[in-house]
């Protein structure tokens, strides 16, 4: 077993254990010092998504680039799944409202089935699966699964549903199914003084040289699955004395006590992406975010969070967590209004050399921000990751 101490910049060398095949990282939420984007953001690309009458969401609770094209769903206010071309352009929207067949009433969450090359949409109200041609996003079918889960991704021609904390019948976090939709095996329990808890569910499925990783809320391991295996642990977080205290796994606790828990320890690991060159996963501490990177090759890491990055290089205001990675590159997004208020405000406070130092500084956002208007969609930000 690998254990990592995770310090900023601190370059240290792995130490071996016994147990093979799984990482023990150490982390210390207060050992957290000011970054630039220069340290681990080798370039950046600012994205326009196309608004217009019929094309304007406000909220981005999901994207997945796949190959030159960005899905994005918003399954708050417009209930709508985009696509997007690599130029911003849209390419075409699924937005059918109503509960007959290929429409949608409360889409929850999506994922890309590459092997049938369909989009899979969960219908949360409908408790159904929806399925889209990828190319144009045509109805194909759709069954009904009658389960309430949360998140659902589609991974060795199997069916993987994400469960929050709520009653089902396996009382399992994790349900899977073939492509019969057979329901096969289940994968860990759910906290009994859990139940009925619902919690926030970020970014928990990702993929990498076919090993399907998954996060979960109060969980301090990393799993991982490679294809025709079961899931095992492969990291595990190690808080130390930041750890989520056993009071808070008892039923019978409040909102607000298991609240005051939270605020003291880690949680909620998540955004977990691996490349050939570096590994990243995020967590909750108090009102901060952590970022996490790891080399692959020299044990070179990076702890930071989202309070203590320097914008040396002109990324401007940026989301809190990443939305998704593919290709070493990290995606972000923003909201239009928020940058041109951003800008708007370095004006008024900034004169003389500081202003001119900021608009040099910020030459490649600037530049963007003059086809922006406030009413505008969110935009992307690429960061291609070097460490």
């Amino acid at each position: 077993m690998k254990s990592r101490q995770i310090f900023l910049f601190l370059f240290i060398a792995c130490q071996i254990e016994t147990i093979p095949n799984t990482e023990i990282i150490e982390v210390n939420p207060t050992n957290i010092e000011k970054i630039r984007y220069s340290d681990f953001v080798k370039d950046f690309e600012f994205i326009k998504l196309k608004s217009d009458g019929d094309v304007f969401f406000g909220n981005i609770d999901k994207i997945i680039q796949y190959e030159n094209d960005f899905y994005i769903l918003d399954s708050q206010q417009a209930l709508t799944l985009y696509v997007f071309e690599k130029n911003g352009d849209l390419k075409y929207k699924i937005d059918k409202n109503g509960r007959g067949p290929g429409e949608l009433t409360s889409p929850y969450d999506f994922d890309i089935d590459e092997k049938k090359q369909e989009l899979v949409i969960f219908d949360g109200s409908g408790q159904k699966l929806v399925f889209y041609d990828l190319k144009d996003g045509s109805f194909n079918s759709e069954i009904g699964i009658g389960l309430d889960l949360e998140k659902v991704k589609v991974f060795d021609d199997r069916f993987f549903f994400l469960m929050n904390n709520t009653v089902n019948p396996y009382r399992a976090r994790v349900v899977i199914a073939n492509r019969d939709f057979k329901i096969v095996d289940t994968f860990l329990q759910i906290e009994p003084g859990l139940l009925n808890y619902n919690v926030e569910l970020p970014r928990n499925f990702s993929v990498f040289n076919d090993t399907l990783f998954l996060t979960l809320p109060s969980d301090y391991n990393i799993y991982a699955l490679q294809k025709g295996y079961n899931f095992r642990e492969k990291f595990t977080i190690n808080p130390g004395s930041y750890e989520l205290p056993e009071q808070y796994f008892k039923s019978g606790m409040s909102l607000m006590e298991r609240y005051n828990h939270s605020q003291k320890s880690i949680e909620f690991i998540s955004n977990f992406f691996r490349t050939d060159s570096y590994t990243f996963f995020t967590y909750r501490y108090g009102q901060s975010n952590g970022y996490i990177f790891l080399n692959s090759d020299d044990e070179k890491s990076i702890h930071t969070n989202n309070f203590n990055v320097e914008d040396d290089i002109g990324l401007g205001p940026i989301s809190i967590l990443p939305s998704t990675f593919h290709s070493g590159t990290l995606i972000w997004y923003q909201e239009s209004a928020v940058l041109l208020e951003h800008l708007e405000q370095m004006e008024k406070i900034l004169k003389g050399d500081e202003l001119e130092e900021f608009k040099k500084k910020n030459e490649r956002l600037i530049e963007f921000s003059k086809d922006l208007s406030i009413g505008d969609n969110p935009y992307l930000i690429l960061t291609e990751i070097q460490l």
